[in-house]
């Protein structure tokens, strides 16, 4: 099966961990922005191409026996043997060069005229060595989030499973869970179902949880609270609209009114009346990219607010979550099988 034959299911396990890869992409972007402007520049490019490239890894086959596994379906069940063998660097299964890929030596046996490119590191080094280390520290970010997104998304999953179990169970849903629950020794109750999944919910937060106790402080996504909360967005996200509508009246030929003239004309040290139309829309240009620029950092903390660690941000979040689900159930009374 190609990756157009993907299952209903194979293909929302894709797209949930794909979902979660961009958040982290976002929150990488707004860090490396902190650090070095310049990629502020070179990085919507690149992640487009690095996110769709992983959306490929991810919607692949790949075969252990005679038995033909979707890579994100995989990464978001609970079959935690073949994923560790999907991020074991030494396992054939491995996606680790799929995703941060070795560059190619073409040095060899090519012909001189011939400028051979199979990889992103060899394409940007021919335009600029220094955004082809750009793509390639972009690459090892994927690598270290995926483990991450991936627990995220078989978090949601299960969620969505829970939720659409407390809809009620149907006999087709209570045959699946009888095979799967072979050690009992009965038809499977609702209790006995839900317990269940609680409990793959529970082993699921708890991979993420282990995984923030072990983290090395490279690898921390630090964010930033916004220092002006929502009503600064709320104060943007209108000034914007604003200026928007003030274009298109301009491009439709209405004028300014007389206060706003005075306010351009101050603002760009030219008389009102030589206030010509290219002048008042360029203006207004500038100011909805300033805005625009300004609204990003008060969502990100990219310009001020206190850092905090993101990934600890999200552990908290689904510790909450899965806590206030599973209340006072025992979960320890059988355990969960696993094939």
């Amino acid at each position: 099966m190609g990756r157009d034959e993907l299952s209903t299911q194979e293909q929302h396990a894709v797209d949930t961990i794909v979902r979660h890869m961009q958040e982290y992409m976002d929150m990488r972007f707004a860090q490396s922005c902190r650090v070095n402007p310049r990629f502020e520049q070179i990085w919507p490019d690149l992640a487009w191409q690095q996110m769709r490239q992983l959306r490929n890894t991810l919607e692949n086959k790949k075969a252990w026996g005679p038995t033909r596994f979707c890579i994100g379906a995989l990464l978001a069940s609970d079959d935690y043997a073949r994923i560790h063998d999907i991020f074991n660097p030494t396992h054939q299964s491995s996606i680790q060069v799929e995703i941060v890929e070795q560059q190619e030596d073409t040095s060899k046996g090519r012909r001189a005229e011939v400028l051979e490119i199979h990889d992103f590191r060899t394409l940007y080094s021919n335009i600029d060595k220094a955004v082809a280390t750009i793509a390639m520290v972009m690459q090892i970010f994927l690598w270290w989030d995926l483990p991450d997104a991936a627990d995220l998304a078989r978090f949601d999953l299960k969620m969505e499973r829970l939720r659409k179990l407390e809809q009620g169970i149907s006999d087709e849903m209570r045959s699946s869970y009888a095979e799967i629950m072979k050690d009992l020794d009965h038809v499977p109750t609702d209790d006995d179902i839900l317990t269940f999944e609680l409990r793959l919910l529970k082993k699921a937060v708890d991979r993420f949880v282990g995984r923030r106790e072990n983290e090395p402080g490279y690898k921390v996504i630090i964010a930033r609270k916004p220092s002006e909360g929502m009503d600064a967005v709320d104060r943007l996200i209108g000034a914007i609209a604003r200026e928007q509508i003030l274009l298109r009246n301009l491009e439709h030929g209405q004028e300014l009114d007389e206060n706003l003239k005075q306010q351009f004309s101050k603002a760009l040290g030219v008389p009102a009346e030589s206030l010509s139309t290219n002048m008042e829309a360029d203006y207004i240009h500038r100011m909805i990219a300033e805005h625009k620029k300004k609204l990003r950092g008060a969502m990100t903390g990219e310009i001020s607010g206190e850092p905090y660690d993101y990934k600890i941000a999200q552990r908290d979040a689904i510790l909450r979550k899965s806590t206030a689900l599973i209340g006072d159930r025992d979960l320890s009374v059988k355990e969960v099988k696993e094939e």
